[in-house]
């Protein structure tokens, strides 16, 4: 895997260097708050280049309608361009990101420090299960090993509950067969409904305290050994004599190794101590731990694909969040619109004359605004010859607001009809302009107020919490 991280890492870097100049010159005047990531997109240009041959054109798609509203313009090539340029230029850097944090994490992971001892847990945390890597006789192995838990000294144990009887021998059986056939670990419970359990084990040699049995030396008739636990509720106290019989099995060396180990571990260490040291030699044969750390390379991988995933399917969404705010802020400015051209064609002036008017006076306030953007677009295009019927049209398909295309409707039929009824037909329109934007006040008005409601939420709370710990802190006194 980490092969993988770093190759990824030193793919993309490298590419990054090779391509660093690739159509410099389109992006160099880009707004750097607009395309953080301008530095990355001569890289994702040339993959956009190289791969665009094989995705399929589909012209008039809902991005470049989309894009068409955003920069007032009819060919938005360059715009489109851009835009796909950058979401690839995400899609890069998150794959880089994995392979830098994969390589990290698997770098790691692999860097084991030497350790000398364990440390076990408190008393009644159960026992411990420490993945550990064992260099051993030129061999390396990575085991489980089986810490028991601190033990309470005699002063400190409990006393022990209820008689449990025959279940007893159930449940320590593990996944042997009988108690007159154990050749597996035996599950030596420490607690059961409610009755802590003490076990005196006759022999340590072949059965551990964790439940480990050591069978190298049985032969075929097997071997007896007595268990006994110790129970006991209150001041009743109670003895329960398990005989079991090992029988032999072969170990793997695995399994005679961590049976060593072990042994070492009992015989080296006070179980009432908090610290194990860990044995320097096994057979006279010198021994090295260390700590196997979780692996997070593979859930980082997934965790970062998912995160790419979701970036890829919500880049769309951005468009269509700026699509909402560019509707509002057309519909704000649809009431002041209006209202100077029904004003300026009441005192004389031609329809055209008094839309060169109005888009005059924008530009000297030197701000940007949609609506008033595309009516700039509309003198650019009656100037280049095209008839004003036909721009009109086309401005309210492009505003697709419903007071826009009405309002080019209305223009469209004073060109095709003649003039009559048309201050009417703007007075009417200035009316409803007017009603729409206190509509679209009262909303944002209710929507501002609903924004408010968590942090005076938030505000109760702290006050109640102010109020109610002093009372109930003196009824405790």
């Amino acid at each position: 895997m980490i092969y993988t991280y770093v190759g990824i890492t030193i793919l993309i870097s490298t590419l990054f260097i090779i391509q660093k100049t690739y159509k410099n010159t389109l992006f160099k005047n880009l707004d750097k708050k607009e395309h953080p990531l301008k530095f990355f997109y001569p890289l994702s240009a040339r993959c956009l280049d190289l791969f665009r041959k094989y995705i399929p054109e589909k012209h008039g798609t809902k991005i470049e309608t989309m894009l068409k509203r955003l920069y007032v313009k009819e060919n938005i090539e360059k715009e489109k361009y851009i835009y796909d340029v950058r979401k690839i230029a995400y899609a890069l850097i998150i794959v880089a990101f994995i392979g830098v944090m994969g390589t990290v994490v698997c770098f790691t992971n692999q860097k084991m420090q030497t350790i000398n001892q364990l440390n076990r847990r408190e008393p009644g945390g159960g026992s411990d299960s420490i993945p550990i890597q064992v260099d051993y006789d030129g061999k390396t192995e990575n085991i489980n090993l089986e810490i028991e838990e601190r033990q309470y000294s005699q002063d400190e144990v409990n006393e022990i509950f209820d008689r449990i009887g025959e279940e007893i021998k159930q449940k320590i059986l593990g996944e042997n067969e009988s108690l007159d056939k154990v050749n597996k670990p035996l599950n030596l419970i420490s607690e059961y409904q409610n009755v802590k359990i003490y076990w005196e084990i006759e022999d340590l040699d072949h059965v551990a305290y964790n439940g480990d049995i050591s069978v190298d030396n049985v032969d075929n008739q097997g071997k007896l050994v007595n268990l006994y636990a110790n129970l006991a509720l209150n001041e009743d106290k109670r003895t329960v004599l398990i005989p079991i019989l090992l029988v032999p099995r072969e170990p793997d060396e695995k399994e005679i190794l961590i049976e060593a180990i072990k042994k070492s571990i009992e015989k080296t260490n006070n179980i009432y101590e908090a610290k194990v040291n860990l044995p320097e030699k096994i057979n006279e044969k010198n021994i090295q731990f260390k700590k196997i750390k979780e692996n997070k390379d593979l859930a980082l991988l997934i965790l970062a694909l998912v995160g790419l995933a979701a970036l890829l399917g919500g880049y769309d969404k951005t468009l269509e969040k700026k699509i909402t705010k560019r509707s509002e802020e057309m519909m704000i400015d649809f009431t002041e619109i209006v209202s100077k051209l029904c004003l300026l064609y009441a005192a004389g002036l031609s329809v055209l004359k008094a839309w060169e008017r109005i888009v005059e006076e924008y530009e000297k306030k030197g701000t940007t605004r949609f609506a008033y953007q595309e009516m700039r677009l509309v003198l650019e295009k009656i100037k280049s010859g095209e008839s004003e019927r036909v721009a009109y049209s086309e401005f309210g398909k492009r505003c697709g607001l419903h007071s826009y295309i009405k309002l080019a409707n209305i223009l469209e039929q004073n060109i095709a009809l003649g003039s009559k009824g048309l201050k009417a037909s703007l007075q009417t329109e200035v009316e409803e302009a007017f009603e729409d934007r206190k509509r679209l006040a009262r909303k944002k008005g209710e929507e501002a107020s609903t924004k408010l409601l968590v942090p005076m939420v938030l505000m109760l709370i702290v006050v109640i919490v102010i109020i109610a710990v002093p009372a109930l802190m003196s009824f405790s006194f």
